[in-house]
Formats: C-alpha cells, structure tokens, sequence
C-alpha cells in the first residue's frame, strides 16, 4: 500500500524575538495560516482547506479531517531571538489538485505581516522577517513524496 503527500519546508528569520508557547507553535501557526488563507484565496477554496464540510456522513464523522498537517514540535517552548532562522512543515494530504501555491502565497503574507498578538499592522515592519526562496519541495514541479505502510 502506498501513501503518497506533499512535504513543504518553510524557512523564516525572525526580525524580533518570537516566542511559541509550549504545545502551541503548531497551533499557532495553523491559526495565522487560516486567517491569511482567507485573505489570499477564494472562499471555496478556503473552505476546501481550512474548513472542510461533509454532505453526509456518520455521527463523529461530520466534517472530514483538514487536508494537510503542520510540523513544528521542535519550535514549542522556544524562543527564536531576532536574526535567528527557524522552520516547519506542512504535510499536504489531498493531492487531487495543487494546492502548493495557495499555501505559499499565505506562508509570504506571514512574513511582511507578523505573527502572533504582538505582530505589527501590516505596511509595518514585520515581526518574523521575509521568506528568501526557501522553501523546500515548493517547486511546483517537485513530485508528491510517497511513504509505503505494510
């Protein structure tokens, strides 16, 4: 059996110090996420992503699960000190379109716009710094990655 995803990788540089709390930097980048996921694409497509709803289903089984994870265990408790580089991953899921654009085009607003309560207005400084081309597998031409489970 074969289970295939997308792996993202993205990079950024905190332009002051940034702290996620313990058990939330995955949180707290999946609620940034979904706030500017909302400002950069369609409805549909918003909710396709970040608010999937099922027409029918069973009990429990309402609303299928999003189509993607963020990884980033490894940022929680931390403090990244301004200049400092830190990453996540985002595990795509649903591969029956490309939706790589969609989150590369929110991931760039997160860094002109800020993250977290105290992050500027936008047309300010930005709180994390700016993406530099690096963002692993985000060639739109990088195949699906695929894990094979016995």
């Amino acid at each position: 059996m074969t289970f295939e995803l997308i792996r993202l990788r993205f990079h950024f540089r905190a332009a002051g110090s940034l702290y996620f709390p313990l058990g939330k930097a995955g949180n707290t980048l999946r609620g940034a996420f979904g706030m500017l996921l909302r400002e950069t694409t369609s409805r549909g497509e918003y909710a396709s992503i970040f608010a999937p709803k099922a027409a029918t289903g069973p009990s429990g089984l309402a609303d299928p699960p999003r189509p993607f994870v963020i990884r980033a265990t490894h940022l929680d408790g931390r403090t990244i000190a301004p200049g400092s580089g830190f990453h996540f991953d985002v595990h795509l899921f649903d591969l029956t379109a490309d939706r790589r654009p969609l989150f590369f085009a929110a991931f760039a607003r997160l860094a002109t716009e800020g993250l977290g309560p105290d992050a500027p207005a936008p047309n300010s400084s930005p709180s994390i710094g700016r993406t530099s081309r690096s963002i692993s597998a985000a060639n739109p031409n990088t195949p699906p990655i695929s894990e094979c489970n016995s």
